[in-house]
């Protein structure tokens, strides 16, 4: 599918990557059950490899997960340049309001440096959902340590810089990186998440093309500089990339005890610095290779992905121009035909006819037909599923359901094509796509939030008057019955 890009286009051997490395890689990601949606790797400022597994493309917006706090640390950058602010600065100063006798001296002694290298002193996560005021309840809450002798990762640290940021200009994240980053980039398609408080989330939320995160990635090995401009503030690249916190601690793999930088992942070499999100979505930015890789992904199996990367593919970087164009044709055409594989199976049954005529009723619960591992950074709270109503057709059907008091409808292919369709959640879009076949006179039905690393596998069996559905989110492993109900004739 064509995109609007301002990266060349590099055949691998031309810039020495060899093709059979990205083979060893995609084969060893496969063996381990890792789902991969997007790769791309860019060696001297030039993409040499590419690839989808469809439904994804080059045009599906990605969650970044908490790659997005490289972006709220770059704004930061820019504020710092523009004489907004130091990271030396305490950030209560920003905030004389919220001043009062009861607050903590870790309060008072925590500065922006302390948020952008994760050693707030404080471990545990304010929720967003019970607050109306964040920095307030952040300032009030349990500090652990007092700031900048410990690592404690916290994405609500990453919140407060984007809250300071809101209170120095008046403007959001998006905003304020619009003119300063984006453009320059040419990063023009985002989605950027928000908070229940209406604000973009600093911590994660950022919605990104492949392509555009690799850019950042590119942009920090470049220093900063793009097609011969200055764009993030001269040295900024540096120090975000630097090691500025140490986060070594008991049993850590190796990959994740390097170091931390502002709002970014300090490495093993080859690999200097990394954005890396939840769930898979990395950039490793790689000085010593001249290259950057960006991937995107669903797995839980964060160490072991990382440890592909190096393993298999990391070698595979000569530093010369090779002779390998058979193995690159080859590369190319096995990207052409990625795909999950979740469209081979089609498979119909006379039992539609007895599902189609039935209303089900589910047991009281709190279960959410959105993948467990995604309600909590969406701030799904009100769930509860109560009623399914299936209504098939020719070559599809719509199930009509109640969730948490709200009515809502999914449309499901059966002929072995996805239908999309918008099931919003509390603060933000959420594009899915669905479709379903039988198993055993069971109806089965994927869910897939095309915009993120989630999915939901769903079984609804009937034996009689009895129903239960169970599910499985593959971020979650084993399936697990998530309710059960009785189906009576609908009127």
């Amino acid at each position: 599918m064509p995109i609007s890009s301002n990266l060349r286009r590099i055949s691998p051997s031309r810039v020495g990557l060899r093709s059979d490395s990205v083979f060893h890689f995609l084969d060893a990601a496969r063996t381990a059950g890792i789902e991969l949606h997007g790769l791309m790797i860019a060696v001297d400022g030039a993409v040499a490899a590419e690839g989808w597994w469809q439904p994804y493309s080059p045009c599906t917006l990605h969650s970044c997960y908490s790659g997005t706090k490289t972006f709220t640390a770059a704004a930061i950058g820019f504020a710092v340049a523009e004489g907004l602010l130091r990271t030396q600065d305490r950030f209560l100063h920003f905030f004389p309001e919220q001043e009062a006798p009861e607050l903590s001296e870790d309060a008072r002694l925590l500065t922006v440096h302390h948020l952008l290298c994760m050693a707030s002193g404080q471990t545990d996560e304010i929720d967003l959902t019970q607050t109306d005021d964040p920095v307030r309840t952040f300032l009030r809450a349990n500090f652990t340590s007092t700031p900048g002798e410990t690592f404690d990762y916290n994405s609500m640290a990453s919140h407060m810089l984007a809250l300071l940021l809101f209170r120095l200009t008046g403007q959001t994240l998006p905003e304020y990186l619009s003119s300063r980053l984006f453009d320059p980039l040419g990063i023009r398609a985002f989605r950027w998440d928000r908070t229940p408080q209406g604000l973009p989330m600093g911590g994660w939320g950022l919605h990104l093309r492949t392509e555009d995160y690799l850019k950042m990635g590119l942009l920090i090995l470049q220093h900063g500089v793009w097609e011969g401009r200055q764009v993030l503030p001269d040295g900024w690249a540096e120090l975000a990339s630097a090691f500025q916190m140490d986060n070594a601690t008991p049993g850590a793999a190796p990959e994740w005890a390097q170091g931390y930088g502002y709002q970014m992942w300090r490495c093993q070499a080859p690999v200097k610095a990394r954005l890396s999100g939840s769930f898979g979505q990395h950039v490793l930015i790689c000085p010593a290779l001249n290259a950057v890789v960006a991937i995107q992904a669903c797995t839980d199996r964060k160490v072991q992905l990382l440890d592909l990367v190096r393993e298999k593919l990391m070698p595979g970087f000569t530093g010369r121009p090779l002779q390998n164009q058979k193995e690159d044709r080859e590369l190319r055409e096995r990207f052409a035909r990625l795909t999950l594989g979740e469209e081979d199976r089609v498979a119909r049954s006379g039992m539609e006819k007895r599902l189609d005529r039935i209303h089900i009723v589910f047991s009281p619960n709190t279960n959410s037909l959105f993948p467990p591992s995604q309600r909590d950074m969406a701030f799904v709270r009100n769930a509860g599923l109560e009623t399914f109503d299936f209504e098939f057709y020719e070559e599809s059907c719509t199930l009509f359901y109640r969730e948490g008091g709200v009515e809502r409808m999914l449309p499901i292919g059966l002929d072995g094509r996805f239908r999309s369709c918008e099931l919003p959640l509390p603060y933000a879009p959420n594009p899915v796509l669905s479709l379903g076949f039988w198993e055993n006179d069971d109806f089965c039905f994927l869910i897939r939030s095309i915009e993120e690393p989630h999915s939901l596998s769903l079984r609804l069996s009937l034996k009689g008057n009895e129903v239960t559905l169970t599910a499985r989110d593959p971020l979650k492993g084993k399936n697990v019955e998530i309710t059960n109900g009785r189906a009576c004739l609908r009127p």
